[in-house]
Protein backbone atom coordinates (compact mmCIF):
# COMPACT_ATOMS: atom_id res chain seq x y z
CA UNK A 1 0.00 0.00 0.00
CA UNK A 2 2.56 2.28 0.68
CA UNK A 3 4.52 1.75 -2.49
CA UNK A 4 1.35 2.42 -4.19
CA UNK A 5 1.20 5.77 -2.33
CA UNK A 6 5.04 6.72 -3.35
CA UNK A 7 3.96 5.93 -6.87
CA UNK A 8 0.94 7.70 -7.14
CA UNK A 9 3.30 11.01 -5.49
CA UNK A 10 5.95 10.10 -8.13
CA UNK A 11 3.38 10.65 -10.94
CA UNK A 12 2.90 13.99 -10.81
CA UNK A 13 6.76 14.87 -10.78
CA UNK A 14 7.25 13.23 -14.14
CA UNK A 15 3.77 14.62 -15.62
CA UNK A 16 5.21 18.41 -14.46
CA UNK A 17 8.72 17.36 -15.49
CA UNK A 18 6.66 17.25 -19.17
CA UNK A 19 5.59 20.71 -18.50
CA UNK A 20 8.44 22.57 -17.71
CA UNK A 21 9.37 25.72 -20.79
CA UNK A 22 12.54 24.99 -22.35
CA UNK A 23 15.25 27.03 -19.87
CA UNK A 24 13.36 27.04 -16.73
CA UNK A 25 15.92 24.68 -15.11
CA UNK A 26 17.31 25.51 -11.61
CA UNK A 27 19.92 23.54 -8.95
CA UNK A 28 16.30 23.15 -6.99
CA UNK A 29 14.19 21.67 -10.42
CA UNK A 30 17.61 19.82 -11.21
CA UNK A 31 17.70 18.07 -7.69
CA UNK A 32 14.13 17.53 -7.43
CA UNK A 33 14.08 15.98 -10.77
CA UNK A 34 17.64 13.58 -9.36
CA UNK A 35 15.81 12.18 -6.75
CA UNK A 36 12.25 11.22 -8.78
CA UNK A 37 14.56 9.76 -11.56
CA UNK A 38 15.86 7.54 -8.49
CA UNK A 39 13.17 6.60 -6.85
CA UNK A 40 11.73 5.57 -10.26
CA UNK A 41 15.21 3.28 -10.82
CA UNK A 42 14.04 2.12 -7.67
CA UNK A 43 10.84 1.37 -7.67
CA UNK A 44 10.73 -0.46 -11.26
CA UNK A 45 9.34 -3.57 -11.14
CA UNK A 46 10.98 -6.59 -12.55
CA UNK A 47 8.48 -6.70 -15.55
CA UNK A 48 9.49 -3.01 -16.70
CA UNK A 49 6.71 -1.41 -15.41
CA UNK A 50 5.41 0.61 -12.25
CA UNK A 51 2.04 -0.02 -10.24
CA UNK A 52 1.48 -2.60 -12.75
CA UNK A 53 -0.95 -4.64 -11.01
CA UNK A 54 -3.21 -1.79 -9.83
CA UNK A 55 -2.70 0.66 -12.72
CA UNK A 56 -0.94 -0.34 -15.61
CA UNK A 57 -0.97 3.07 -17.26
CA UNK A 58 1.29 4.52 -14.63
CA UNK A 59 4.23 3.40 -16.72
CA UNK A 60 3.66 5.01 -19.67
CA UNK A 61 3.07 8.62 -17.94
CA UNK A 62 6.64 7.37 -15.95
CA UNK A 63 8.62 6.88 -19.29
CA UNK A 64 6.55 9.56 -21.34
CA UNK A 65 7.53 11.75 -18.10
CA UNK A 66 11.51 10.61 -17.53
CA UNK A 67 11.94 11.26 -21.57
CA UNK A 68 9.72 14.37 -22.15
CA UNK A 69 11.58 15.63 -19.20
CA UNK A 70 15.02 15.52 -20.48
CA UNK A 71 16.66 13.60 -17.54
CA UNK A 72 16.75 10.78 -18.86
CA UNK A 73 17.30 9.43 -22.81
CA UNK A 74 15.22 7.11 -24.79
CA UNK A 75 17.86 4.73 -24.82
CA UNK A 76 18.40 4.63 -21.07
CA UNK A 77 18.05 0.73 -19.66
CA UNK A 78 14.92 1.75 -17.14
CA UNK A 79 13.10 4.01 -20.38
CA UNK A 80 13.57 0.61 -22.66
CA UNK A 81 12.87 -1.98 -19.88
CA UNK A 82 9.33 0.21 -19.70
Amino acid sequence: MIRHVLMISAVPLAMAMIALPCGAQSPDIDAVAAKAVAYLRKTQEENGGWSTKLSPGVTGIVVTGLIKGGKVSPDDPMVAKG
